[in-house]
Order: C-alpha cells, then sequence, then structure tokens
C-alpha cells in the first residue's frame, strides 16, 4: 500500500467520523463523546478501513502520523475529572487547560509514524483482553517543567492497569516496532504550563467503563485533537 493510499484512508475515515459518524448517532458513552463513534457501523467492520480514493482533496498531512495508545472514558468520569480543572483553575496565576474531549489516560506513546502502521497497530488492539475494570482517581501531581508545569489526575494502585500496559509492550515488541519504555506512571492531563502554589486535595471517584484506542494527535483549525482511528471498549 503506497501513502498516498493510507492518507486517503485517514482522509475517509475522518470525513465519515466528520459527517457520518455524527449523524448516525450511535455513541457507547453517551452523546457528545463522538470520538467514541461505532467505527463498524462507519466501515463495514470493527476497526478496518475501508479503501476509498473519491474526488475530495487529500487532507495537508505530513507523511508521519503522531500516533498514542489511550485509554478513554465515560462521560461521568470526564465530568468528574472536568469539576477538578473547575477546583484548580481557582489556584493557578496561569495554565492551559485540557479540552474535556482530550482527557485520556495515555497507555503508550508512539510518537511520529508512518501511516502504513495504522492496520498492524490498530489489529495489536484485538488482541488484548476485553475485561473490564475500574480505575479509582485518587490524587493530582505535577510534572515540573520550565515554561509551567504539567497538572494531572493519579489513579491507586490498578494491577489490571499495569498488566494491560505490559501486554501492549509485549506485542509491539513481538512486530518488532520499537517505542520508548521509560516509566509507566498512569495520570491524566488536567493542565500544561500551569503556575500553582499548593495543588488542592480531591474527592476520590471511581470510572463507570473505559475503552483503548489507537489514537491520531493532530491540528484541526489550529486546535489540538486527538482522535481515536480504533476502539475496543472493554465489558
Amino acid at each position: 500500500m503506497t501513502k498516498v493510499q493510507c492518507l486517503a484512508i485517514v482522509q475517509e475515515l475522518l470525513w465519515r467520523h466528520s459527517s457520518v459518524g455524527r449523524a448516525n448517532g450511535s455513541y457507547p458513552f453517551g452523546q457528545g463523546s463522538e470520538s467514541l463513534c461505532r467505527y463498524e457501523d462507519l466501515l463495514g467492520k470493527p476497526g478496518r478501513f475501508s479503501f476509498f480514493l473519491g474526488k475530495r482533496t487529500l487532507p495537508s498531512y505530513t507523511l508521519n502520523m503522531r500516533l498514542f495508545y489511550a485509554l478513554l472514558f465515560d462521560p461521568m468520569t470526564k465530568d468528574n475529572l472536568y469539576k477538578v480543572q473547575d477546583r484548580l483553575e481557582t489556584t493557578l496565576s496561569k495554565g492551559s487547560r485540557t479540552r474535556k474531549e482530550n482527557l485520556h489516560l495515555t497507555l503508550c506513546f508512539l510518537g511520529e509514524r508512518e501511516p502504513s502502521l495504522v492496520d498492524t497497530l490498530s489489529s495489536l488492539l484485538e488482541l488484548l483482553p476485553t475485561d473490564s475494570f475500574n480505575l479509582c482517581f485518587t490524587h493530582l501531581g505535577r510534572f515540573s517543567k520550565q515554561e509551567g508545569d504539567v497538572l494531572w489526575a493519579g489513579v491507586s494502585h490498578s494491577p489490571e492497569l499495569h498488566q494491560l500496559h505490559h501486554q501492549l509492550l509485549t506485542l509491539l515488541k513481538n512486530e518488532r516496532i520499537p517505542v520508548d519504555e521509560v516509566g509507566f506512571q498512569a495520570h491524566v492531563t488536567l493542565y500544561r504550563r500551569a503556575r500553582c502554589s499548593d495543588l488542592v486535595p480531591i474527592h476520590p471517584f471511581t470510572t463507570e467503563q473505559c475503552a483503548i484506542a489507537l489514537m491520531h494527535s493532530h491540528q484541526v483549525k489550529g486546535v489540538l485533537t486527538y482522535t481515536p482511528l480504533f476502539t475496543k471498549v472493554l465489558h
């Protein structure tokens, strides 16, 4: 498959996501969570990209795509995270807030990859277990940066989450796809480039349902957007 064909596939996915997906109205995690629409309805079968070269102009993507695997949350969990952001905001002298639709927990950052890898990376998710598990958000933390800190919500230790992360790395190794194996610290980024003196305590809350996704990080009209290319809901 050529790079032009791969780009056409991505174009078709995003086009269907923006029009047919919204019209379809089938959102497993509730209305407003458009990124989790049922791609099997849009593309014929789960997670597979239908090939379509129409008359629409190819999008202005670079040859590589910025990709990562993520854990996505149900609307109630996102609402709770959003409320934590509201509480934090009153303590900040500056900071860039993560948009509600972008809230996620990164399982593995892949970085810039060729579009030809998308199908392989998507198929790996089919090999992961589908057993659901709950996460409990219990505290806030920060990564210190010169331009401003990254503020995040952390979860209590979850053997299931760490096992999932380990299984994902193993599958990537088996496919000879190199990744940076830095220590895994489960967190959800709430603010970037932030300045605050003290982190507020939070009331613990638990996720209701999660999905694993292969995500594409890109700009849409100058706005950072995370688009799921393949999702697998945990039951």
